[in-house]
């Protein structure tokens, strides 16, 4: 499968799941696209049990994506930078070093809460894999969680809050 044919079978499913989230499940998009996703992995797996050949498609096309070149090398860089669009650099200039320390504690703390969890769950299930290999995996994920922040954020914002 050529390189055109993922990104065609992708965007078309971000922009399915980004329509079905809008008009039926109202979420935020982030948190909305992440939750179908999720939902469309456990159908496939599903689906899988009865039919071998769309759990090899599925499972070939997961392969050919290449998600450390696909997701670190091209997806993560416009997806901080549609954020960063969003921010006010007055706002954020008068908060400098606030912003700063709680980012930096923040991201800490982010690694190992989830390189620890990560590291319990996968000992639950069986599946063996060294510590340090966990906290990597909390190290990559933290700083990204400021992405669905700032869309809950952006949200909340415009929604107005009635006092009695």
């Amino acid at each position: 499968m050529e390189a055109f044919d993922i990104i065609g079978i992708l965007l078309s499913l971000a922009a399915i799941f980004g329509f079905v989230n809008y008009k039926f499940i109202k979420l935020p998009t982030t948190i909305g696209l992440m939750l179908l996703g999720l939902i469309f992995s456990l159908v496939i797996i599903i689906t899988g049990q009865f039919n071998d050949n769309f759990y090899q498609f599925a499972q070939g096309f997961v392969t050919e994506v290449r998600l450390d070149e696909s997701l670190l090398g091209i997806m993560l860089s416009y997806l901080l930078f549609a954020g960063a669009l969003h921010v006010k650099l007055e706002d954020l200039s008068s908060q400098r070093w606030v912003i700063a320390i709680l980012a930096t504690v923040g991201v800490i703390l982010s690694t190992f809460i989830i390189g620890s969890l990560s590291y319990a769950i996968l000992g639950v299930l069986g599946i063996k894999i060294n510590y340090t290999y966990c906290l990597l995996f909390g190290a990559l994920i933290s700083p990204t969680d400021p992405v669905a922040v700032l869309g809950i954020l952006k949200k909340s914002r415009s929604t107005k809050i009635v006092r009695n």
